[in-house]
């Protein structure tokens, strides 16, 4: 489960080279910058509620895929993960998914078509938030929202110990948390194409996210086995 995937690989290049300069940017700053980044985060907490709601209904329906896909008992995901790459319809995805031996396979495509109407209306009821803010400012407004509803923090620590329970579940969410802001990121920050893209798009990222999960659970067995607290 460990191939990567190329078009995973771009959607995530988009969104997170955004992410990873808020980090360098809070390096080196004048006080004109730190000033101008002090009015632009006051200015936004009034869109953070609606902005707030368009996260909520994406996180809600992110878990109605996730817990759909773990009650997929027999289901192929490394069939899923070495097709979708080829995939270019919502068609051939669901064929692709049927080949899987997803069952839900219409209903899970169902949820991305959520997904994709949920940023359409952000979008057309939002036109102030695209000219008010930069790329860079709605992709850290977005990465904050996420990490506040998903109570995240990158920054803690596990406690002394090799406890593999704890670095099980902070490497889950994180696949959780890198999703979500994969599935939000390209309509907020300017790429998103809505359609056949977005669904297929929502397919790439919701495979990247079962590959995510996959690795944290071999992670979580080979820290037992090597004598770590399960």
């Amino acid at each position: 489960m460990r191939k990567k995937l190329l078009m995973a690989g771009v959607l995530f290049l988009l969104i997170f080279q955004a992410c990873s300069s808020n980090e360098d940017l809070s390096t080196g700053q004048n006080s004109s910058t730190k000033t101008t980044q002090k009015n632009v985060l006051r200015t936004a907490r009034s869109d953070s509620g609606t902005l707030s709601d368009y996260v909520s209904t994406q996180l809600s329906i992110q878990s109605e895929i996730k817990n759909l896909l773990d009650n997929e008992k027999d289901a192929d995901f490394s069939l899923i993960q070495s097709g979708i790459d080829r995939v270019k319809t919502v068609e051939e995805l669901e064929s692709l998914y049927n080949s899987a031996k997803i069952g839900r396979s219409r209903e899970l495509i169902s949820m991305y078509e959520k997904m994709n109407d949920n940023s359409l209306a952000f979008r057309e009821s939002n036109a102030d938030f695209y000219s008010k803010y930069t790329e860079e400012e709605r992709t850290r407004m977005l990465t904050n929202e996420v990490d506040l509803q998903l109570n995240y923090d990158e920054s803690t620590r596990m406690a002394n110990g090799k406890d593999c329970q704890a670095g099980f579940v902070k490497a889950s969410n994180r696949c959780m948390r890198n999703y979500a802001i994969t599935m939000g990121g390209a309509a907020l920050v300017g790429i998103f194409s809505g359609g056949t893209g977005a669904i297929i798009g929502g397919a790439v990222a919701t495979t990247n996210m079962i590959v995510c999960n996959s690795d944290a659970e071999t992670d979580y067995r080979g820290c037992v086995r090597e004598g770590g607290k399960p």
